[in-house]
């Protein structure tokens, strides 16, 4: 499925005041990777995030390891502290002026590659590491809201977790896991205002919800969605 940018930054801004309170899956893959990290890294030089979001994970690395320095990429500005900001779609890192000839010791992702073409980013990512440098990321992989494409063909080009090997051939995968999470809801509504406060409803421009859509949704999925979280933690060869 295409990605309108346009649409997908304004979703977003859209949702900004509501994101860092609702969006609490998110926050826990951001969880994840912070153990993922401390795991395998006792210090950090300069780091690169891509869609940096709220910027929950950036401030806790930046106060735990003091890299010398941060850079985060993403559609909505935040507005954040203690990082060099660029307000930028960060699918065309390779057109980014102030990424030139810029190399990272971490490259990480929380909750945000699936919304660019994975197969064509991720083979980019290694020329912005350093030699030995780590790229750690969360996303979705392709039962994420299998409910919402079941009822109406809406879907991201989810990918599974075996086929990021393959598009990290620079890389030597030193962790990789999925998880999948089911979140029940009183009602179809809410199930749609979940989707709204965190801009993930940005899947298609001019849908409109109707009240036959909510009854289908509580028949077939009884006011179910459904999370599917892959995390991955790699090291360029």
């Amino acid at each position: 499925m295409h990605i309108q940018k346009d649409y997908l930054k304004q979703k977003f801004q859209n949702s900004k005041e509501t994101y860092t309170k609702c969006a609490i899956l998110q926050q826990t893959m951001q969880d994840i990777l912070w153990n993922l990290l401390q795991e395998h890294k006792e210090s950090l030089g300069e780091v690169l995030e891509l869609g940096i979001g709220n910027g929950i994970l950036s401030q806790k690395i930046i106060k735990h390891y003091k890299p010398t320095r941060y850079i985060g990429i993403d559609l909505v500005n935040f507005a954040l502290e203690n990082i060099e900001f660029i307000q930028a779609d960060f699918e065309m890192i390779e057109h980014i002026k102030a990424l030139k000839e810029k190399k990272f010791d971490l490259i990480l992702s929380n909750a945000a590659l699936q919304w660019s073409n994975q197969r064509v980013l991720l083979p980019k990512l290694s020329a912005f590491l350093k030699e030995n440098g780590i790229l750690l990321f969360s996303t979705f992989g392709s039962d994420n809201f299998k409910e919402l494409k079941t009822l109406f063909g809406l879907s991201l080009d989810y990918l599974e977790l075996q086929e990021y090997p393959h598009l990290l051939s620079d890389f030597k995968i030193l962790n990789s896991f999925e998880h999948t999470q089911t979140l029940h809801f009183n009602n179809p509504l809410s199930v749609f205002k979940h989707l709204k406060v965190t801009g993930v409803n940005a899947l298609k421009p001019n849908f409109t919800l109707t009240k036959a859509h909510l009854n289908a949704y509580t028949e077939q999925f009884q006011n179910h969605l459904t999370y599917h979280m892959l995390f991955l933690l790699a090291q360029k060869s």
